[in-house]
């Protein structure tokens, strides 16, 4: 060799990708097509992932004070551990009180995952509170749980008539 390239005939068949690159045919099309609907579809399940992930997030958060909830029940030196107990409390209205806030917490996560319909949670709240704990309930939580209210489903009123409206507030 005399240093310098030796010559490769280039044929035009040699360079088609070149060609197939500068002009998509249909079929390319289609593939950008389905590539793009894909993405789509990824996306959209990331998104129903993540929504699903926050409820089950949630409702273990429930289940794990719901527990912490019966075991104060069932013994006054861990009722206090919520904080100070009133020296005159009726042990078995403290423990209604209790009770009826896991009923609601439940409701409130069956009304936000659109497991319990209104109507039905109007039905169910209005027996609750036409009884002596229910509405003894409410009266001492109306107020923050209508303050910590997390979404806007969350602060829609929902339950109860009159005074006793009340929404789901965490």
């Amino acid at each position: 060799m005399n240093g310098k390239w030796p010559r490769c005939p280039l044929r035009r068949s040699d360079l088609s990708f070149v060609d197939a690159v500068r002009s998509p045919g249909p079929e390319q099309g289609e593939n950008v097509l389905l590539a793009a609907l894909a993405l789509i579809g990824i996306a959209a399940t990331l998104i129903f992932q993540a929504h699903d992930t926050k409820i089950a997030r949630e409702e273990a958060r429930r289940i794990a004070i719901a527990e912490l909830l019966k075991m104060a029940m069932d013994d006054p030196a861990l009722d206090e551990a919520w904080g100070p107990v009133p020296a005159d409390a009726d042990r078995k209205a403290r423990r209604q009180l209790m009770y009826v806030n896991m009923i609601i917490s439940e409701w409130q996560m069956s009304f936000e995952t659109k497991a319990l319909p209104e109507t039905r949670l109007r039905a169910i709240s209005h027996e609750m509170f036409s009884g002596r704990p229910g509405r003894a309930f409410w009266e001492e939580a109306r107020q923050v749980r209508l303050n910590t209210a997390g979404s806007k489903r969350a602060r829609r009123p929902v339950l109860g008539e009159g005074r006793f409206r009340m929404n789901f507030g965490t």
